[in-house]
């Protein structure tokens, strides 16, 4: 078995619908874990009601919809928390599928604290997985919800789902087709990445010697910080942490007082630039406890 989280993370930096995502991670999941022997993605998208959302496996389902509190799958969302089952024939929620499951492991999809949808993964032995297992997939919901949350939150930049489109966005497109934007000054001209769009024209070449000579701004320097300091948790994370916790931490505190440096470097950019294109600060509450989740 290949490592298959670089596989994974291109999926998600990739964008798409959501839903095509979904069914993408179900089947690389499948391909790279021998014991995940049916896979599936639900997402409450109707009232305390869950909805198959995308599948990878020998064959369908019937449980398309599950309520929320019924069976494996709904204890899980109604719990807010994994649910790891080793043998399904002595658990008598158990809602029964496939007559070869013996085993599985449901894992829910937050999104701003709230559960959205779930990682269903049913397993053709007894005790086929392990916490291990949780760890893992934990990061993978971690990462199905932000994907998802790219597509329904308003004023998000990413996956475009035809869904969630914004009035904002729905104004920009009318406008495009009418062709409103045709007469623009710089319409089919290439734009110039040389220059600072946000710097007086006295510092345009204070900025491109700073830039020739490989010097960025504070916060991107800090933000490659936090990228290192985030590679190092993943790397650990790999590894099922496997008794190092103590590193965990230590990368832990770390990260926070990189985001607060981070976050007090956008707020003095953010200064120096209008409106919408001001800079992000990063939510550093959902960020640490994004990392917790790993250690409890």
């Amino acid at each position: 078995m290949t490592n298959p989280i670089p596989s994974l993370e291109a999926l998600f930096q990739a964008g798409g619908p959501f839903g095509k995502l979904a069914k993408e991670v179900c089947t690389l999941l499948r391909t790279e874990f021998s014991h995940y022997s049916w896979v599936g993605i639900y997402m409450i998208e109707e009232p305390e009601t869950l909805i198959l959302k995308a599948w990878d496996g020998p064959q369908a389902t019937e449980h398309v919809r599950i309520p929320v509190g019924q069976g494996i799958c709904g204890r899980a969302a109604r719990e807010e928390k994994s649910v790891l089952v080793n043998d399904v024939q002595e658990e008598g929620e158990y809602l029964q599928c496939f007559l070869n499951t013996r085993s599985e492991i449901v894992v829910p999809i937050f999104l701003e604290g709230k559960v959205v949808g779930e990682i269903d993964i049913d397993g053709d032995k007894v005790g086929a997985y392990n916490e291990t297992d949780r760890i893992f997939l934990e990061w993978c919901a971690g990462k199905l919800g932000h994907a998802y949350g790219r597509g329904k939150r308003p004023g998000w930049i990413g996956m475009y789902d035809p869904e969630a489109e914004t009035l904002v966005d729905r104004k920009i497109r009318e406008a495009e087709e009418k062709g409103m934007f045709d007469n623009l000054p710089t319409h089919g001209k290439r734009l110039n990445l040389q220059e600072n769009p946000f710097a007086e024209k006295e510092w345009q070449l204070a900025f491109k010697v700073l830039k020739d000579n490989g010097v960025a701004p504070e916060f991107v320097e800090r933000r490659k910080e936090i990228e290192k300091i985030r590679a190092g948790m993943k790397e650990l994370l790999e590894g099922a942490i496997r008794g190092q916790k103590h590193l965990y931490r230590d990368l832990l505190a770390r990260l926070e007082t990189a985001i607060k440096a981070l976050n007090s470097s956008l707020v003095r950019e953010n200064h120096f630039i209008q409106g919408s294109f001001q800079l992000p600060q990063i939510d550093i509450e959902a960020e640490m406890a994004e990392f917790e989740k790993a250690l409890s």
